[in-house]
């Protein structure tokens, strides 16, 4: 039924973005997630919103003279094709089309094909395809226009994407120098980020600026306890809290490193720290 096309395309846009956003390069997740073509999630979701219904025997033959070239990387034949048959492409030949040119690093071009194909992308699939949009500007070095995008996209994002579209901001908000602006975003991920090989991302964007907060570093340290950039810049502090002074003092600890873990850890528990800065002074001792 077409509510039931509309559920099953809604459920895959928030399942499967997730996998697709990975795309090839690293700094958008970290190492160890599943890599697939980002765009890919736009010709499969497409796939199952035009052909809810079964296509005739000469349009699959068409369709799967793309599908095999796409499969197969032959891209110059298959850009031949799509320059040969320009106006009468499908909306998923030319979501297959879009695919071709974003993994050949043709941005430009492929942003070009998915506009095409705008009004045929279900509405659930809207704010994927914007973000989409937004990659593509920050990949063609359009990072003004970019960040516009993704602050438009902030406001409407379903909570599935927000995370990403924030680590968007924060990458084009460093990267056009707003060092403040970017920060926020950048915190913004760690409190998105469900779990710490997310909000790792975050916490070495945070921790790599010039001048790295205590905040940061403390936060850094919850889920990383051992993160050594966190640890020295603490290390140069003065006057340091309960808090600090524990964590500081049971790195001290797993470092051997027992009088100096024993200092920090008798210092925490003058300033308040609690039964965790105890025990582990008790260990050290």
């Amino acid at each position: 039924s077409p509510s039931g096309v509309g559920d099953a395309v809604s459920l895959f846009a928030e399942k499967g973005f997730f996998h697709f956003l990975s795309s090839g390069r690293s700094r958008f997740l970290p190492r160890g997630r599943i890599r697939m073509p980002l765009s890919l999630f736009f010709c499969l979701g497409l796939c199952v919103f035009v052909f809810a219904g079964q296509p005739s025997g000469a349009e699959a033959k068409e369709n799967d003279s793309v599908d095999v070239l796409f499969w197969n990387r032959k891209w110059q034949p298959l850009n031949a094709l799509v320059v040969a048959r320009s106006a009468d492409l499908s909306p998923r030949e030319l979501s297959v089309a879009a695919n071709a040119l974003w993994m050949q690093r043709r941005y430009g071009e492929a942003m070009e094909l998915f506009h095409r194909i705008g009004k045929d992308c279900p509405q659930e699939l809207h704010p994927y395809m914007e973000m989409l949009f937004v990659l593509g500007e920050e990949r063609s070095d359009r990072k003004q226009a970019g960040l516009e995008r993704a602050k438009s996209l902030w406001k409407t994002a379903p909570q599935g994407l927000k995370y990403y579209v924030a680590y968007a901001l924060a990458r084009l908000e460093r990267d056009l120098g707003n060092t403040a602006a970017s920060r926020t975003w950048f915190r913004q991920m760690v409190k998105l980020g469900d779990d710490k090989t997310l909000r790792k991302p975050a916490l070495d964007a945070l921790m790599a600026f010039p001048e790295a907060e205590v905040s940061d570093a403390l936060r850094m340290l919850d889920d990383y306890p051992m993160n050594r950039t966190a640890l020295k810049l603490l290390g140069k502090k003065k006057n340091l809290g309960a808090d600090a002074l524990t964590k500081l003092g049971y790195a001290a600890y797993v470092d051997q490193n027992y009088a100096k873990a024993a200092q920090f850890l008798k210092d925490a528990e003058k300033k308040g720290a609690g039964e965790r800065a105890r025990f582990w002074h008790a260990f050290s001792l």
